[in-house]
């Protein structure tokens, strides 16, 4: 469903692996959280590389999550820097404002459990690369999340982008992922090239 967004990077040599993961309410956030990294590890376990990610919206909230867990937790032969470069369009970042919308009928958060799952608020590793993107014609709630992000890692130290997509709505803000001459795809394949050398 989400393969043709591979199409840039593959066309610049870079393999591509779409992640799946359980969804709410069968399962919880941090579940979801734990199942991408499960496939982190599956990836770097089979392939021995270092990881760049993206992810759009939900996605855009996992690829934070990914770069900045703590990944010598999962073992001492995994490297911390197992996944540090990542970028996120039109992603979610603080989970809090949800606890009150009709969404959190399937995602089941209570403030404590929506604050622990909201990567903005986590304590960043160092080595980390993260451009969040978003869309310039989203919400203004959309808007915020990604320069919160941007911001409280950068006051952390890690080395962040924060760029709104000029007349992009939601659903097409990440279709430039699609085109191997985008800027977006140059600049994912500038994080590849950075993951690489880690």
């Amino acid at each position: 469903m989400f393969s043709h967004w591979a199409g840039g990077a593959n066309a610049r040599g870079y393999p591509v692996a779409l992640i799946g993961y359980r969804l709410c309410p069968e399962v919880s956030v941090a579940d979801i959280v734990e199942d991408v990294r499960a496939a982190a590890l599956f990836l770097h376990r089979h392939y021995g590389r270092r990881l760049a990610v993206c992810g759009h919206s939900a996605g855009g909230h996992l690829a934070a999550s990914l770069v900045a867990t703590e990944w010598r937790a999962y073992g001492a032969e995994v490297p911390s820097t197992l996944m540090r470069h990542g970028m996120a369009i039109s992603g979610v970042f603080d989970l809090e404002p949800l606890v009150t919308t009709t969404i959190n009928a399937d995602l089941r958060l209570d403030a404590e459990g929506a604050k622990s799952m909201s990567p903005a608020m986590w304590p960043v590793p160092s080595g980390i690369v993260f451009d969040a993107l978003v869309g310039g014609e989203e919400s203004s709630e959309f808007l915020r999340q990604s320069r919160l992000v941007v911001d409280r890692w950068a006051s952390a130290g890690a080395q962040t982008l924060y760029s709104a997509l000029p007349g992009a709505h939601h659903f097409a803000a990440p279709n430039p992922l699609a085109d191997p001459g985008s800027g977006m795809v140059d600049a994912l394949v500038a994080l590849l090239e950075k993951a690489a050398k880690a």
